[in-house]
């Protein structure tokens, strides 16, 4: 998959804004202090605005990241 110019700037800016958030996320975060929930844990953590929206970005990516490897698997 060729990132043309257009695609190249668009990924600059989400990765300067994903960046500051993850900076600004691991500056609250304490992993000595992170809580290991359960399946119920999880369910509760998605009735939070922030952690569904942490969620969808990671799915996001996800998904441009299979469809790349995809993509390159087709290619051979």
């Amino acid at each position: 998959m060729n990132v043309g110019p257009s695609e190249f700037a668009r990924a600059r800016r989400n990765l300067e804004a994903t960046s500051e958030c993850l900076f600004a996320g691991l500056s609250k975060a304490d992993p000595a202090k992170a809580p290991k929930p359960g399946t119920f844990g999880l369910l509760r953590a998605l009735g939070d605005e922030r952690v569904r929206k942490g969620l969808g970005i990671l799915i996001e990516l996800a998904r441009g990241l299979g469809e790349c490897a995809l993509e390159k698997e087709r290619k051979g």
